[in-house]
């Protein structure tokens, strides 16, 4: 279960990395290739302790496929989005207590 969660941290950190490539900032490029060389280092010595079995790569595999998914997001456009139905769903809720409020106050009585 580990190794699942190790591919869907690796794949992100790699997705990230590919962004700070793009944006030529060499110093988070360094630090995270020394992060991914140290999670590589972490699945390389799980995995050969086991080698045998080759079911216990199958988490990883199906761990980095989920985490190579979460990285192509676009963060922006996604918080973006969050925002957006925070907002609209909290508009929501307000109508009906601000229609009450306005009926009892024209109430005649």
């Amino acid at each position: 279960m580990a190794l699942f969660f190790v591919g869907v941290v690796e794949m992100i950190i790699s997705a990230s990395w590919t962004k700070a490539v793009n944006k030529a900032n060499v110093a988070l490029t360094g630090a995270i290739t020394s992060v991914n060389i140290l999670i590589w280092y972490y699945v390389i010595r799980v995995v050969v302790a086991d080698l045998e079995n080759w079911y216990a790569i199958v988490p990883y595999t199906a761990g980095c496929a989920l985490g190579s998914m979460l990285g192509a997001i676009d963060q922006r456009k996604l918080w973006t989005k969050v925002r957006r139905f925070l907002v609209l769903s909290r508009r929501r809720r307000q109508a009906p207590a601000d229609r009450l409020a306005g009926v009892a106050d024209s109430d005649p009585l």
